[in-house]
């Protein structure tokens, strides 16, 4: 008998250290259950100040390439991939997507990096000869991008990480002559908090018709 209670007393023993060792664990990293997953981290939602931000810095980003690529010269082309780089989301799980304002034909869409970059500096004659010496080059001098719609309409949706911002972008060149474009951006924010294009649809601003179509007689 006494030999039976010291082997349940050694076992008692056992017993405890083993819960303190798990008390003593990381409280932080809870042990995994068989036939569960890891929980999935919240991603961060975007705000309507993050849309501002971002569009921001699109414009001068922007503007940044086509300063740099105009005498005295910078670095310009430098300028035009840390542009892309920062701005648009190629690495995200959903597919990029871009239809730039001036492009036609075969290349009016744009799901990559190589043509993106061709769009704003062109230099991809072989892929892209349509492109010139790219949008970006402009020669602009200023950007303003607006979410602002007629009747007081805020043209921006927001689910979660993901938001749409349609409005327009105005540039302005080196004659002071500005150019209206139409544009939807579609953002997502990323689990570092920063914020990428993952759409971006642009076409200059519709003119009216000449003449003035009649109205439909009633």
């Amino acid at each position: 008998m006494r030999a039976l209670t010291h082997l349940l007393g050694g076992c008692g023993l056992l017993v405890i250290l083993a819960l303190f060792a798990v008390s003593c664990s990381n409280p932080s990293s809870p042990s995994p259950v068989a036939g569960q997953s890891t929980p999935t981290p919240t991603p961060p939602v975007i705000t309507p100040r993050d849309i501002d931000d971002t569009q921001e810095a699109w414009c001068h980003g922007l503007i940044e390439i086509s300063r740099l690529s105009r005498p005295p010269i910078g670095d310009w082309q430098g300028e035009a991939n840390r542009f892309v780089d920062k701005m648009y989301d190629f690495n995200g799980p959903y597919q990029f997507l871009f239809r730039p304002t001036l492009a036609y034909g075969a290349h009016a869409f744009r799901t990559d990096r190589a043509g993106t970059l061709s769009y704003f500096i062109g230099g991809n004659e072989r892929e892209y000869p349509n492109d010139g010496q790219g949008f970006a080059r402009g020669p602009w001098t200023d950007c303003h991008a607006s979410n602002d719609l007629p009747r007081g309409v805020k043209g921006v949706q927001i689910y979660g990480n993901i938001a749409l911002a349609m409005g327009t972008a105005t540039l302005t060149d080196l004659q002071n002559k500005p150019t209206v474009v139409d544009k939807i951006f579609v953002f997502r924010k990323l689990p570092d908090n920063t914020v990428k294009l993952m759409v971006h649809m642009s076409a200059k601003a519709n003119e009216a018709p000449t003449p003035t179509p009649t109205p439909t007689p009633k």
